[in-house]
């Protein structure tokens, strides 16, 4: 990592120096072709053009969707990182400036959990708006992702673990948990919810979800709580009634088109330990 890499913030990241510089980056962590990285993903955000091989890989997650075996190597491939550069600059880079200018609401969180991490972007920024907070990011050790988050992990200083294990720590109850972009990846959202208000009873969550949208790794129907089929609208729904029930409130703010949503911990209308 460049020293202007290093001095920059992480929110200010996303020119395209900046994410030649990143590609670089992912060159060193899986085998790819960064010029050609740079022109996919600087297409897609300018352009909102999704390239051939980007088409292919959605296109061959939803064929395994259809053939009922989801293909989760999709996320291995060394050009998906175009698509979450584009993801952080068009979406996760703006939820969390709306964050930053308004972290006086949340007080001052003494951990910070940024759910299904990526490359580490979201987790640094998280880190910079909550400087003294133990930051925490969750990923998938198998991953490029992970190898990257790693390199981030060590020059913004948060804590990079596995999402698949309950870790002792996260019994602390960490104070904020944000997950953009997360939840879409779970054929069944509302356990994978369950799971998240369980493990780490979060007094604020705050969240973008798009059940709705196509994109890699998206399912075209998702399951509920008793294994029941349901539509991509139906879920977003759902999703909003559970955590309801597991008592959140939803709070009120000025964030463009209500984008991430926030949710606060009140009182739940049920007995979680049911659900252990």
């Amino acid at each position: 990592m460049n020293r202007i890499t290093e001095n920059k913030s992480v929110l200010d990241r996303g020119s395209i120096t900046d994410l030649r510089e990143f590609m670089l980056q992912c060159a060193s962590v899986t085998q790819l072709d960064v010029e050609e990285a740079v022109q996919i993903a600087h297409k897609m955000i300018r352009n909102n053009i999704a390239s051939q091989q980007l088409l292919d890989l959605e296109n061959r997650w939803y064929a395994s969707l259809d053939y009922g075996k989801p293909d989760y190597s999709v996320y291995c491939d060394p050009y998906y990182f175009c698509d979450i550069w584009a993801c952080w600059v068009k979406y996760s880079r703006r939820y969390l400036k709306m964050i930053s200018s308004d972290r006086s609401r949340y007080g001052s969180p003494q951990n910070v959990f940024d759910l299904g991490c990526g490359f580490g972007y979201t987790t640094s920024a998280l880190k910079d708006i909550f400087p003294y907070a133990d930051v925490y990011g969750t990923n998938i050790p198998s991953s490029s992702q992970w190898k990257l988050a790693e390199q981030f992990s060590q020059h913004h200083n948060f804590h990079l673990i596995d999402e698949s294990v309950c870790l002792p720590i996260l019994h602390k109850s960490p104070s904020l948990v944000f997950a953009s972009e997360y939840f879409e990846h779970f054929e069944s959202p509302l356990i994978e919810l369950m799971r998240v208000i369980i493990e780490y009873d979060p007094t604020w969550l705050i969240v973008a979800n798009s059940f709705t949208g196509r994109a890699i790794g998206h399912f075209n129907q998702y399951k509920g709580l008793h294994g029941e089929t349901h539509s991509n609208k139906k879920i977003g729904r759902l999703f909003m009634k559970t955590l309801k029930s597991l008592g959140y409130h939803r709070v009120s703010t000025t964030y463009w088109n209500r984008r991430p949503e926030v949710w606060m911990k009140s009182e739940p209308e049920q007995d979680l330990t049911q659900f252990i």
